[in-house]
């Protein structure tokens, strides 16, 4: 992740790395002491980590800790951060708003998955106050920022065929925001430009 004149990187085992940008000389490296998954995210004064046992832990730009939160699950994408709230993909589907500066929720949103589903990385993409993230079942979302309450749900595929596999439509990368369309893939191929 790169936040003004820092890159951050994390490795598996743990450890925080901060590089500068312009010279790519390490300015700073903290172990957080257990293991890490799903990449590092940045914002104003805060790097965002999280670890397979479902716990997001804060850093400031300098790599001294903040804080420590609880999610349900493992964390498999890069926590994201605007407006003053933390947005976390647990592994089980739900996404929670932390408060930036103390790590408390503030919200948690949660659907239903089907029986069988693609283990997935992607986590979510934050743009005008909008949280956006697609779903196994081939839905996109699209979540208020400041109360986690749904705007609207749009469907980018529909789960056909005759066994538990041929009906698997999940959508397993990131959206993409380009002005007033968001754009979604879903696994058989399906494409969709929602406004």
């Amino acid at each position: 992740a790169m936040e003004g004149s820092g890159v951050y990187a994390t490795s598996v085992s743990g450890d925080i790395v901060r590089l500068d940008a312009a010279s790519g000389g390490q300015v700073w490296r903290v172990n957080a002491g257990e293991k890490l998954s799903g990449g590092v995210g940045a914002g104003p004064n805060l790097v965002l980590v999280g670890t397979p046992k479902g716990m997001v832990l804060a850093y400031d730009q300098n790599g001294k800790p903040l804080w420590k939160s609880k999610v349900s699950s493992e964390v498999l994408s890069a926590p994201k951060v605007s407006g003053g709230i933390v947005v976390v993909r647990a592994g089980d589907s739900r996404i929670f708003g932390l408060n930036a500066a103390d790590g408390k929720r503030k919200w948690v949103y949660e659907r239903v998955t089907p029986t069988l589903s693609l283990r997935s990385s992607a986590g979510v993409v934050i743009d005008g106050g909008m949280v956006y993230a697609g779903f196994a079942g081939g839905k996109l979302i699209a979540i208020r920022l400041e109360d986690g309450k749904v705007k609207w749900e749009a469907s980018v595929a529909q789960p056909k065929g005759a066994t538990e596999i041929e009906r698997i439509a999940d959508i397993t990368s990131l959206p993409v925001v380009d002005g007033s369309l968001v754009y979604a893939v879903a696994y058989q191929g399906k494409i969709a430009g929602i406004d």
